[in-house]
């Protein structure tokens, strides 16, 4: 078995992604090294789903091709909800819920 350099880069950003994410979590909610992790892990997570849909693609595993995508969705979704203000919507939000409904 060979490791190509698209897995090993899959592999090295969710790595990342579960290292940061447990900074974030063990880190005071609002401080600076919480907002860096968050986004670091927000990064990450996104580029770890797109490069597992395009593994998914390369290799015929359609079930994991929306997989990919779905957690793509969750990751953007989630940001928007904590970089807008409460109680405030916009052209994002209303796309995003056109498209969970158009794949419901």
């Amino acid at each position: 078995m060979t490791i190509s350099l698209i897995g090993l880069f899959h592999a090295a950003m969710g790595a990342i992604g579960i290292i940061t994410g447990v900074i974030a979590l063990c880190t005071r909610k609002g401080g600076r090294t919480h907002i860096v992790a968050g986004r670091i892990f927000v990064a990450s997570i996104v580029v770890t789903a797109v490069s597992a849909t395009w593994l998914a693609m390369k290799s015929e595993e359609f079930g994991f091709i929306g997989a990919g995508v779905l957690v793509v969705y969750f990751m953007l979704t989630a940001w928007m909800a904590v970089k807008r203000p409460e109680h405030q919507s916009g052209w994002f939000e209303i796309g995003a819920c056109l498209i969970a409904a158009a794949g419901a």
